[in-house]
């Protein structure tokens, strides 16, 4: 078990919006809730790869959101946020939830890795005005 400091480490020294037009957002890993896990990938002590899992209850619906997922740019390509994803998967629908995640429409590298694990869309958001 990781302290939130260092989450929120590796979060300050790793994020850099010139590298990721789509860093996650540390305020996201500022509150510690029980009902979110972390899933992290290290190369010796460093922490290179992370997601987030918040198990849920909607309208008698378990439901394993992922957010927050992130490798360091030296890092990617290797198969690592991949994995990751596999394991938060597996933990989730092993203990009866439906996995779900959000990818904004821009971020195509994103969108093929989660094609990639047979993740596919299933709703959509509207706004007003």
């Amino acid at each position: 078990n990781l302290a939130m400091a260092d989450i929120n480490y590796f979060a300050k020294k790793s994020i850099h919006p010139n590298n990721n037009p789509y860093p996650f957002n540390l305020s996201d890993f500022q509150e510690n809730r029980l009902n979110e896990h972390y899933f992290l990938v290290f190369d010796g002590k460093k922490i290179v790869s992370i997601l987030s899992l918040e198990y849920r209850v909607e309208c008698f619906v378990k439901i394993a959101k992922i957010f927050n997922v992130y490798t360091l740019p030296e890092y990617r390509h290797k198969g690592l946020a991949k994995a990751n994803l596999i394991a938060a998967a597996v933990s989730a629908r092993s203990n009866g939830y439906i996995v779900q995640l959000s990818v904004y429409r821009s971020n195509k590298a994103a969108q093929k890795l989660y094609k990639s694990l047979k993740f596919k869309p299933v709703e959509y958001t509207m706004q007003l005005g």
